[in-house]
Protein backbone atom coordinates (compact mmCIF):
# COMPACT_ATOMS: atom_id res chain seq x y z
CA UNK A 1 0.00 0.00 0.00
CA UNK A 2 1.22 3.40 -1.12
CA UNK A 3 2.61 5.36 2.55
CA UNK A 4 1.01 8.82 3.68
CA UNK A 5 4.23 10.41 2.55
CA UNK A 6 3.90 9.78 -0.69
CA UNK A 7 0.19 10.39 -1.22
CA UNK A 8 1.33 13.92 0.13
CA UNK A 9 3.51 14.92 -2.47
CA UNK A 10 1.56 13.49 -5.25
CA UNK A 11 -1.06 15.65 -3.17
CA UNK A 12 0.84 18.52 -3.15
CA UNK A 13 2.13 18.36 -7.33
CA UNK A 14 -1.85 17.62 -8.38
CA UNK A 15 -2.76 21.35 -6.25
CA UNK A 16 0.29 23.40 -7.95
CA UNK A 17 0.03 21.41 -11.34
CA UNK A 18 -3.81 20.54 -12.21
CA UNK A 19 -5.50 23.13 -9.51
CA UNK A 20 -3.20 26.06 -10.72
CA UNK A 21 -2.61 26.52 -6.58
CA UNK A 22 0.64 29.15 -5.85
CA UNK A 23 3.64 28.00 -4.22
CA UNK A 24 2.70 29.90 -1.11
CA UNK A 25 -0.56 27.50 -1.01
CA UNK A 26 1.50 24.22 -1.83
CA UNK A 27 3.81 25.56 1.07
CA UNK A 28 0.71 26.07 3.43
CA UNK A 29 -0.89 22.60 3.08
CA UNK A 30 2.80 21.01 3.00
CA UNK A 31 2.92 22.50 6.39
CA UNK A 32 -0.34 21.81 7.91
CA UNK A 33 -0.46 17.86 6.71
CA UNK A 34 3.07 17.36 8.32
CA UNK A 35 2.03 18.31 11.27
CA UNK A 36 -0.72 16.20 11.42
CA UNK A 37 1.67 13.49 10.17
CA UNK A 38 4.43 14.20 12.98
CA UNK A 39 1.93 13.90 15.19
CA UNK A 40 -0.02 10.27 13.58
CA UNK A 41 3.61 8.95 13.83
CA UNK A 42 3.83 9.65 17.19
CA UNK A 43 0.40 8.84 17.87
CA UNK A 44 0.27 5.16 16.53
CA UNK A 45 3.89 4.72 17.24
CA UNK A 46 5.30 4.34 13.83
CA UNK A 47 7.89 5.49 11.73
CA UNK A 48 6.35 8.09 9.61
CA UNK A 49 7.37 6.32 6.58
CA UNK A 50 5.10 3.37 7.61
CA UNK A 51 1.82 5.75 8.06
CA UNK A 52 -0.88 4.52 5.38
CA UNK A 53 -4.31 5.72 4.79
CA UNK A 54 -5.75 3.34 7.28
CA UNK A 55 -3.95 4.97 10.16
CA UNK A 56 -6.33 7.66 9.79
CA UNK A 57 -9.73 7.12 11.57
CA UNK A 58 -12.09 9.02 13.57
CA UNK A 59 -10.21 8.44 16.25
CA UNK A 60 -7.21 9.46 15.55
CA UNK A 61 -8.40 13.20 13.50
CA UNK A 62 -10.70 12.87 17.04
CA UNK A 63 -7.29 13.10 19.16
CA UNK A 64 -5.28 15.26 16.56
CA UNK A 65 -8.15 17.87 17.06
CA UNK A 66 -7.75 18.08 20.67
CA UNK A 67 -4.01 18.33 20.71
CA UNK A 68 -4.52 21.14 18.07
CA UNK A 69 -6.53 22.82 20.44
CA UNK A 70 -4.30 22.45 23.27
CA UNK A 71 -1.22 22.80 21.49
CA UNK A 72 0.73 25.75 22.37
CA UNK A 73 2.35 27.34 19.38
CA UNK A 74 6.06 28.51 19.26
CA UNK A 75 4.90 32.30 19.95
CA UNK A 76 3.81 30.35 23.72
CA UNK A 77 0.11 30.75 22.78
CA UNK A 78 -2.65 28.27 22.01
CA UNK A 79 -4.26 28.43 18.14
CA UNK A 80 -6.91 30.12 17.14
CA UNK A 81 -10.12 28.51 15.84
CA UNK A 82 -9.90 29.92 12.29
CA UNK A 83 -6.24 28.62 12.29
CA UNK A 84 -6.71 24.92 13.40
CA UNK A 85 -9.61 25.17 10.94
CA UNK A 86 -6.81 25.22 8.35
CA UNK A 87 -4.82 22.39 9.49
CA UNK A 88 -8.42 20.10 9.14
CA UNK A 89 -9.20 21.44 5.82
CA UNK A 90 -5.90 20.55 4.47
CA UNK A 91 -6.35 17.14 5.83
CA UNK A 92 -10.11 16.46 4.50
CA UNK A 93 -9.20 17.98 1.39
CA UNK A 94 -5.71 15.69 1.29
CA UNK A 95 -8.30 12.67 2.07
CA UNK A 96 -10.18 13.97 -1.08
CA UNK A 97 -7.32 13.14 -3.05
CA UNK A 98 -6.56 9.77 -1.94
CA UNK A 99 -10.28 9.01 -2.48
CA UNK A 100 -10.26 10.00 -6.08
CA UNK A 101 -6.77 7.22 -6.40
CA UNK A 102 -9.44 5.05 -5.65
CA UNK A 103 -7.44 4.14 -2.27
CA UNK A 104 -9.46 2.82 0.24
CA UNK A 105 -9.54 5.62 3.44
CA UNK A 106 -11.33 7.35 5.98
CA UNK A 107 -14.44 9.64 4.40
CA UNK A 108 -13.24 12.94 4.30
CA UNK A 109 -17.04 14.17 5.20
CA UNK A 110 -16.59 12.73 8.31
CA UNK A 111 -14.17 15.90 9.26
CA UNK A 112 -16.07 18.89 10.30
CA UNK A 113 -14.50 22.21 10.61
CA UNK A 114 -14.61 23.92 14.14
CA UNK A 115 -17.18 26.48 14.18
CA UNK A 116 -15.79 29.98 14.26
CA UNK A 117 -17.64 33.18 15.61
CA UNK A 118 -18.64 35.63 13.08
CA UNK A 119 -15.45 38.42 13.12
CA UNK A 120 -16.57 42.13 13.98
CA UNK A 121 -15.11 44.59 11.13
CA UNK A 122 -14.28 47.79 11.79
CA UNK A 123 -15.20 50.59 9.74
CA UNK A 124 -13.71 53.76 9.63
CA UNK A 125 -15.95 56.78 9.30
CA UNK A 126 -15.70 59.37 6.36
CA UNK A 127 -13.21 61.78 8.52
CA UNK A 128 -11.04 59.09 9.70
CA UNK A 129 -10.52 58.26 5.63
CA UNK A 130 -10.09 61.89 4.99
CA UNK A 131 -7.25 62.44 7.92
CA UNK A 132 -5.90 59.18 6.67
CA UNK A 133 -5.85 59.82 3.20
CA UNK A 134 -4.57 63.55 3.77
CA UNK A 135 -1.94 62.52 6.01
CA UNK A 136 1.11 62.23 3.20
CA UNK A 137 3.35 65.81 2.58
CA UNK A 138 3.20 66.03 -0.76
CA UNK A 139 5.80 68.53 -0.90
CA UNK A 140 8.38 65.11 -1.68
CA UNK A 141 8.41 62.39 -3.85
CA UNK A 142 8.17 59.81 -1.04
CA UNK A 143 5.06 61.75 0.13
CA UNK A 144 3.41 62.04 -2.98
CA UNK A 145 4.66 57.95 -3.98
CA UNK A 146 2.51 57.37 -0.53
CA UNK A 147 -0.76 59.60 -1.44
CA UNK A 148 -0.39 57.54 -4.71
CA UNK A 149 -0.61 54.24 -3.26
CA UNK A 150 -3.61 55.37 -0.36
CA UNK A 151 -5.62 56.71 -3.15
CA UNK A 152 -5.31 53.35 -5.04
CA UNK A 153 -5.90 51.19 -2.40
CA UNK A 154 -8.94 53.13 -1.61
CA UNK A 155 -10.50 53.06 -4.65
CA UNK A 156 -9.54 49.48 -6.26
CA UNK A 157 -9.75 47.31 -2.67
CA UNK A 158 -6.20 45.90 -3.98
CA UNK A 159 -4.57 43.59 -1.31
CA UNK A 160 -1.12 45.20 -0.32
CA UNK A 161 0.64 41.98 -1.53
CA UNK A 162 -1.53 42.79 -5.40
CA UNK A 163 -0.04 46.12 -5.38
CA UNK A 164 2.95 45.20 -4.60
CA UNK A 165 3.65 43.49 -7.57
CA UNK A 166 1.50 45.71 -9.63
CA UNK A 167 3.58 46.84 -13.15
CA UNK A 168 2.54 50.21 -14.08
CA UNK A 169 3.12 49.70 -17.21
CA UNK A 170 -0.41 47.77 -16.97
CA UNK A 171 -2.61 50.72 -15.76
CA UNK A 172 -4.56 52.05 -18.20
CA UNK A 173 -4.76 55.90 -16.70
CA UNK A 174 -6.75 56.77 -19.44
CA UNK A 175 -9.59 54.67 -18.57
CA UNK A 176 -9.03 54.35 -15.19
CA UNK A 177 -8.70 50.56 -15.45
CA UNK A 178 -6.03 47.45 -15.54
CA UNK A 179 -6.00 43.71 -14.69
CA UNK A 180 -4.94 42.52 -11.36
CA UNK A 181 -3.36 38.66 -10.80
CA UNK A 182 -4.74 37.50 -7.49
CA UNK A 183 -5.55 34.45 -5.19
CA UNK A 184 -5.58 31.50 -7.42
CA UNK A 185 -4.13 33.45 -10.59
CA UNK A 186 -7.27 34.49 -11.31
CA UNK A 187 -7.64 38.23 -12.76
CA UNK A 188 -10.03 40.91 -12.25
CA UNK A 189 -10.22 44.37 -13.66
CA UNK A 190 -10.23 46.95 -10.87
CA UNK A 191 -10.76 50.56 -11.66
CA UNK A 192 -9.14 53.81 -10.47
CA UNK A 193 -11.04 56.67 -9.42
CA UNK A 194 -9.78 60.32 -10.60
CA UNK A 195 -8.19 61.06 -7.60
CA UNK A 196 -5.84 58.12 -7.55
CA UNK A 197 -5.28 58.79 -11.65
CA UNK A 198 -4.56 62.27 -10.91
CA UNK A 199 -1.51 60.84 -7.64
CA UNK A 200 -0.25 58.03 -10.04
CA UNK A 201 0.85 60.77 -12.79
CA UNK A 202 2.41 62.82 -10.45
Amino acid sequence: MVNLKTLLTDYLNFIEIEKNRSIKTRDNYNRYINHFLDWLSRYSKKNIDKLVPSDINLDSVREYRLFLNREITLHGDSRKRNTQGYYMIALRNLLRYITRRDIEVMSPDKIDLPKIPERDISIINEGELERLLGAPELSNLKGIRDKAILEVLFSTGLRVSELCSLNRETLNLKTGEFPVRGKGSKIRIVFLSDRAVKYVKM
